[in-house]
């Protein structure tokens, strides 16, 4: 947590406070991006209207204890928080509604438009396979 506030410097709270003053709290991201299978993983803690960087953290495992302990410094830090958002893994949602369970959580619209595209682009793939061998 000491390390978090070090690294929020004061410029960035006064973003932040700022954020607070024009929309009443921070809209927390939390995501993890794997560079490649068997390695860590990072996970980002964004603040959504100013697109600030709140924390970042490899992670061996993406438990919801583990992402409980990324979040725990930036609850700590005051701000209120009137939003959650994440690709919808499970472990994160759990971390973020033990922090803040009267907090609206969303599933991120990109995550959330890939996903329900995915079928269509499974039956456009065996068309164009079974079109392909056809020819």
């Amino acid at each position: 947590m000491t390390l978090l506030r070090a690294s929020v410097t004061d410029h960035l709270r006064e973003a932040l406070i700022e954020v607070v003053n024009e929309h009443g709290g921070l809209l927390l991201s939390l995501d993890g991006v794997q560079p490649e299978k068997g390695n860590e993983t990072l996970y980002v803690v964004r603040e959504g209207f100013s697109g600030s960087i709140l924390a970042a953290q490899n992670l061996k495992s993406g438990s919801a204890e583990e992402q409980k302990r990324i979040l725990e410094p930036i609850e700590q830090l005051g701000f209120p928080i009137i939003g959650l958002l994440s690709d919808g893994q499970h472990s994160i949602r759990l971390a973020m509604s033990d922090l803040w369970p009267d907090v609206p959580y969303q599933y991120c619209q990109y995550h959330y438009l890939k996903d329900i595209a995915k079928p269509v682009m499974d039956l456009d793939r065996k068309l164009k396979t079974g079109i392909k061998k056809n020819l």
